[in-house]
């Protein structure tokens, strides 16, 4: 009997998402280039309120178009115990395609939604990072977490009146954080047991009888942690008689 592990693999294939996420940067940057002002104290949705909107939607659903392909071509992982990955970096091309068709204004419903789908996106993006279990990953993912905070923490500020506040140098960063995690979660290889603790496939041979592939999902799914042996009880025939 041999126990078989599934070879590690990426995720999905990142070109998609690396062509979406360079066709976004390109237009954002460009819009930055136009309106330097900006970069410094305005959040990137500030172009969103300019006559600039159709190409920063443009940009936005540029970066969802990638990594959805990515992950559209990543289904088959759904069977290899890494479903969750993928739905957590769904949550990306979802926030920020929700984003795209909401205005930023604080003061109305749709900029609540906005924020809360960029949100989510972000959110998304780190905690599949986490999954990775990937030391430099994780690394990254506290580095972005703490620019989140003081994101936050400047956005207080800033409603608050305090002049000049780096919200936009700050909020670029975190984008661009974000923008690697997306593609490094999307290349780092895992074994797809290790992805939720499956165990290991038994196989009484190296490729089953009549089939020409190895099994890639354990034909029982059971642990043997906590199962207790007890030796059998003595038994009227196997006492000793006098």
């Amino acid at each position: 009997m041999t126990i078989a592990h599934a070879p590690p693999r990426s995720l999905a294939p990142a070109r998609p998402a690396l062509a979406g996420f360079a066709v976004a940067g390109a237009i954002l940057v460009a819009l930055d280039v136009r309106s330097p002002a900006m970069v410094l104290t305005q959040t990137i949705s500030t172009h969103a309120t300019t006559a600039a909107r159709l190409a920063f939607v443009v940009a936005l659903l540029a970066s969802c178009a990638g990594v959805a392909v990515a992950l559209g071509r990543a289904w088959r992982q759904v069977t290899a115990g890494r479903a969750t990955d993928l739905l957590l970096l769904s949550l990306w091309p979802v926030g920020m395609g929700i984003a795209s068709f909401f205005d930023q204004n604080t003061q109305s419903w749709t900029g609540t939604v906005h924020n809360v789908a960029v949100g989510a996106a972000i959110v998304g993006v780190h905690l599949a990072a986490l999954r990775t279990r990937n030391r430099p990953l994780m690394a990254l993912t506290a580095v972005g977490a703490a620019t989140m905070a003081g994101l936050l923490v400047l956005i207080g500020l800033h409603v608050l009146g305090v002049p000049d506040v780096p919200v936009g140098v700050v909020e670029r960063v975190l984008v661009v954080i974000c923008v690697v995690l997306v593609v490094a979660t999307l290349k780092v290889r895992r074994s797809p047991q290790a992805a939720d603790q499956l165990p290991a496939m038994f196989t009484i041979q190296e490729t089953p009888n009549r089939s020409v592939n190895i099994p890639k999902v354990s034909p029982h799914g059971a642990f043997s942690s906590g199962t207790t042996i007890d030796p059998p009880a003595d038994s009227p025939s196997q006492k000793r008689r006098s």
